[in-house]
């Protein structure tokens, strides 16, 4: 699996390698916004496929194992759980420059939980990286 996916990886970078070769020098050499349009157009559906990619080779890695599976849902139901928390304590009272900027309440509560989520999960990561440095240290003294 690991080869075929090295082997899949290989060739589209090869591809989109030369789609931005072709296209840097059409876009170069002609300066017309036309072709700008249609390399930006092609930019974005070559994002597309790459996102597309990762996702199914991601989600290939996790349904090969029962235990991964299990493991990966459990994570997307804390997450789910965690960023409903998130919501509940967001304001749903507009500031002063939401105001000026005329964003509903919903818009602004929900930007409140997105910004709460990002806070709680960079604590999460940092008190998780101090941990396993600190567990390091203690296994290797």
């Amino acid at each position: 699996m690991e080869k075929l996916i090295k082997r899949i990886t290989n060739i589209a970078i090869i591809i989109v390698a030369g789609i931005a070769v072709v296209t840097g020098l059409v876009v170069g050499f002609t300066k017309s916004q036309t072709n700008l349009d249609i390399s930006m157009y092609l930019t974005y559906i070559l994002l597309f496929i790459g996102i597309v990619l990762i996702a199914a080779f991601a989600l290939i890695q996790v349904a090969s194992s029962k235990k991964q599976l299990i493991s990966a849902l459990i994570m997307l139901v804390i997450a789910a759980a965690v960023f409903l928390v998130c919501y509940v304590i967001a304001p749903s009272e507009l500031s002063d420059v939401a105001k000026r900027v005329d964003v509903s309440e919903s818009v602004y509560r929900w930007i409140g939980a997105a910004l709460n989520f990002a806070y709680i999960v960079f604590g999460i990561l940092i008190v998780a990286f101090l941990g396993s440095f600190v567990y390091m240290k203690i296994k290797n003294s």
